[in-house]
């Protein structure tokens, strides 16, 4: 009988040194800063900023909606690389895309 208490002992010893490690460590990279690494524990928690795109015609400007772009924006993913080459090959006539103070000049073609 002391023995099967001793295997209870070890056992619930084992499960809460697992229970302890899965809450500490993702507790200790909370506040690395970095909270924007792609398949990290972290990926789906940071909401990104709200970003303006604005595409440029040559008959005027067309400010974008993310939403109608996008199902979900997510912190992880650059919206500022990936967005204006998609946004000049599917809006009509797009020449250019700005940003903040940032732009993307569509490539002619």
């Amino acid at each position: 009988m002391a023995e099967w208490r001793k295997y209870r002992t070890v056992a619930a010893a084992g499960v809460a040194l697992f229970v302890v490690l899965q809450l500490a460590v993702p507790i200790s990279q909370f506040g690395d800063g970095n909270q924007t690494e792609r398949f990290g524990w972290q990926m789906f928690s940071r909401v990104g900023d709200p970003i303006d795109f604005t595409v440029h015609t040559s008959t005027g400007s067309l400010v974008i909606d993310l939403e109608e772009v996008m199902a979900r924006t997510r912190g992880d993913i650059p919206l500022e690389e990936l967005l204006p080459p998609h946004l000049c090959n599917t809006v009509d006539g797009a020449e250019s895309v700005t940003w903040d103070d940032k732009g993307y000049e569509c490539s002619p073609g």
